[in-house]
């Protein structure tokens, strides 16, 4: 007898239950304590899901070490608890997740002196990865099916040049005139799906009140395969938005 087939929200595929997991998309370890009892979680394939957790680990690490986390109380706590145990006990892997870690000069795209602040160089390629899981999760929540294989997630984060291009969508953004939460706001987000191809969908999500990206859910296109590194500082139209 054939047991309960369960769709894979990262694949799409089904599986049967003991293929699968029951995965909290947003990273569990970004807070220290007991989580909201609002978190969610979707099904997905005990392979779609491994290596996930060294990835949460990672983008933890490198979330809660950017400029405006310090104001958090939730990231404050993860920086005294895990992230000390981890300097502590495991420094390799904290340099490794922050590369390059050090004091440098920093200067607004303008070109002004803000002062010295503690920066690293950041593995965007696996931190996106992180994000990506987030919106398909997301995305499940939502519309109760997975993402179409021929829809890909596309990400960038919030600034002054990305936020013009999807800040004429806020009306239009449920939840209507507020934001959605787990409980409390260490994630925070707000969506739009098409009203006439639920395929594509648009998302801001936020961390700890400091760190905010948009995302879309797009059709794969050919200009789209070319990899590489994004550059945040140098994104223009949605429809070259890299996938992840």
């Amino acid at each position: 007898m054939v047991g309960k087939q369960r769709t894979c929200a990262y694949c799409g595929k089904s599986g049967a239950r003991r293929e699968m997991t029951q995965e909290h998309f947003v990273p569990r370890c970004l807070w220290e304590g007991r989580r909201p009892n609002r978190t969610e979680t979707v099904w997905v394939h005990h392979a779609c899901n491994a290596g996930h957790s060294k990835d949460d680990e990672f983008f933890r690490t490198a979330i809660v070490s950017m400029h405006g986390t310090e104001r958090h109380r939730e990231a404050i706590q993860v920086q005294n608890g895990p992230l000390s145990r981890l300097m502590r006990n495991r420094p390799n892997v904290l340099f490794g997740h922050l590369r390059n870690l050090g004091v440098r000069p920093i200067e607004s795209p303008s070109g002004l002196y803000l002062g010295n602040r503690m920066t690293f160089n950041l593995d965007v390629p696996r931190f996106l990865r992180v994000l990506r899981k987030t919106i398909l999760g997301l995305y499940y929540c939502k519309t109760r099916k997975p993402l179409a294989s021929d829809y890909s997630a596309h990400l960038v984060w919030e600034n002054q040049y990305t936020r013009p291009l999807i800040e004429p969508m806020f009306p239009f953004m449920l939840p209507n005139g507020g934001i959605a939460d787990f409980g409390d706001d260490v994630f925070i987000y707000r969506w739009l799906i098409h009203p006439d191809d639920e395929r594509v969908s648009y998302w801001c999500l936020g961390f700890y009140r400091a760190v905010s990206f948009f995302a879309a859910t797009l059709p794969n296109r050919e200009a789209d395969e070319r990899g590489g590194v994004l550059n945040f500082l140098n994104v223009s139209p949605m429809a070259v938005w890299p996938r992840y």
